[in-house]
């Protein structure tokens, strides 16, 4: 196990074995899903944003957790914070199984503005964009890692931006 998935095993482990056990609502079969799904619920909730989740029990071993850690909060913050100054404050998030040989993983938030979108990075509306900007690429790396695709698309009409990532199983 490399250093940062240690790290991350470790964290997980105290979370579960620590008070906050009690806190923690199953989204996930997966203890690591479980924790980012309850964080992102948490903060959700602190800014009266409505967060849906519908997570499957899929085996995630195909990728290592540092991975899983950045692809999952790299989506999660940002559709967070575009829903924090949304005048619709909803956020989709859905890890599901495509075919037999991918994970799914959609997050849909509103937002009234258009993202600006190039390929598979979206532009960082942030003013300084030396520190910031640097989630998306970090996703299109880990994508691209597992054989998988990235897809990000503005439904104009209902002011809807979705991040729909295809990872291949192995």
């Amino acid at each position: 196990m490399s250093e940062s998935n240690e790290s991350i095993s470790n964290y997980i482990d105290s979370i579960y074995q620590g008070y906050q056990i009690n806190s923690l609502k199953q989204y996930s079969t997966n203890r690591l899903i479980n924790v980012i799904a309850n964080r992102y619920a948490n903060l959700c909730k602190e800014e009266n944003i409505q967060l849906d989740i519908d997570i499957r029990d899929i085996d995630f071993s195909f990728i290592t957790d540092s991975d899983l850690t950045a692809l999952l909060d790299n989506l999660l913050e940002n559709a967070y914070e575009a829903s924090k100054i949304s005048s619709r404050k909803e956020i989709d998030f859905v890890i599901d199984r495509y075919n037999e040989k991918y994970v799914l993983i959609k997050v849909s938030n509103f937002t009234e503005t258009a993202p600006k979108i190039n390929g598979n990075i979206i532009a960082t509306s942030k003013e300084n964009k030396i520190i910031h900007g640097i989630g998306t690429k970090s996703i299109a790396r880990i994508v691209q890692r597992y054989d998988g695709n990235i897809e990000y698309k503005f439904f104009k009409e209902e002011h809807i931006f979705r991040s729909t990532v295809l990872l291949k199983m192995n």
